[in-house]
């Protein structure tokens, strides 16, 4: 499976506040697959810019043209394409300046997310060339 990071950091700090990417930042993050490309998808979106994790969903889903719609409970944003699921989600810590990435906890809306393999397909990744990466086991 190809993985994808996306992180909406540059986005949130640059465009938004007006402000420089501060090198250590956090907030909550979404794995997203797309299985009819066996396609991984670890987004990333900063504690301010994304209150929970079904408005990181809907971003994604908005800027790939993907049809979504909130649950009944206004809970969760789900994707109507039935090849799209939405894995889990958590929280995520990078420290740019020390090259660290830190995954971990769950989301209350789409649950754990699926950590088998996750950190050897994220150290592929040219953007974390020379990370330590380390998702959190429990």
């Amino acid at each position: 499976m190809n993985v994808e990071l996306i992180d909406y950091s540059e986005y949130y700090f640059a465009e938004l506040a007006g402000e420089l990417v501060p090198a250590n930042r956090g907030g909550k993050f979404v794995q997203i697959r797309d299985r009819g490309s066996d396609r991984e998808y670890v987004v990333l979106s900063p504690a301010k810019l994304s209150l929970y994790h079904a408005n990181i969903v809907e971003r994604f889903c908005g800027l790939r043209e993907l049809d979504g719609h909130w649950n009944s409970g206004k809970t969760a944003y789900e994707i109507v394409d039935p090849s799209w699921h939405i894995v889990g989600g958590g929280r995520w810590v990078i420290d740019s300046e020390k090259k660290t990435l830190e995954l971990g906890s769950s989301s209350q809306a789409y649950g754990r997310f699926d950590l088998v393999g996750l950190e050897e397909r994220l150290r592929t990744l040219d953007t974390l060339q020379g990370y330590m990466v380390r998702v959190e086991r429990s």
